[in-house]
């Protein structure tokens, strides 16, 4: 399917931009594809079952698609691109002493707006080959230099430990903002509550007030 807005490669008989030969948008069939990676594993998941998840036949599938890794890589391109972009402004509009409170809520509102594809992304990089997977990992070694920046801006001001490495300081808050992914639901409350708590945690630790 030809979509370089959803980063689908190229089909062999793909319709116009932004819609499936069928009618199905780009945005429908990366949707459908994230929820069968996540339930399923993209080991495990088939060409038969996306399609019969999207109710058309499998031979239909191949008229948007070359194959399923088309769309794993769309899911992980997509997913980066857009929490980039998100903290990437967040940084530029945010004074140093807010900057670490609001990549923290900025990402924590970004992923779970969209669990599964964010979900799919950390968990199914592996899964892709050759030259997508070495563009994906670059991505997302870039968005780990932006939140970095953001951990800078709180060592320079006092709010973060300086004695311990940017980078260290940098993973311990990835690991921390992305396990939110494997248990959250809505029942857990809104992305900003739950951004409160965690830049409390990530600042302040979760020792007991003295």
């Amino acid at each position: 399917m030809r979509d370089r807005e959803n980063h689908l490669a190229p089909s062999r008989s793909a319709g116009p931009a932004g819609v499936t030969g069928g009618g199905i948008s780009s945005a429908t069939l990366i949707r459908s594809a994230a929820a069968l990676f996540l339930a399923r594993g993209y080991a495990t998941s088939t060409t038969r079952d996306l399609a019969e998840a999207l109710g058309i036949r499998k031979a239909s599938l191949y008229h948007y698609i070359d194959g399923k890794e088309d769309l794993l890589y769309a899911i992980c391109k997509q997913s980066l691109d857009e929490l980039s972009e998100r903290i990437r402004e967040t940084i530029a509009v945010t004074s140093p002493e807010d900057c670490i409170k609001e990549v923290i809520a900025t990402h924590l509102r970004t992923v779970l707006a969209r669990k599964d594809m964010y979900s799919v992304t950390l968990m199914e990089t592996r899964s892709l080959t050759g030259r997508r997977k070495a563009e994906i990992l670059e991505s997302r070694e870039s968005y780990r230099s932006l939140v970095g920046e953001a951990v800078r801006q709180g060592q320079a001001t006092g709010q973060i430990r300086s004695d311990v490495d940017t980078r260290f300081l940098t993973m311990a808050l990835l690991n921390h903002l992305n396990w939110v992914l494997f248990w959250y639901t809505p029942e857990d409350g809104p992305a900003e509550d739950l951004a409160v708590i965690y830049t409390l945690l990530y600042l302040e630790g979760a020792a007991r007030p003295v």
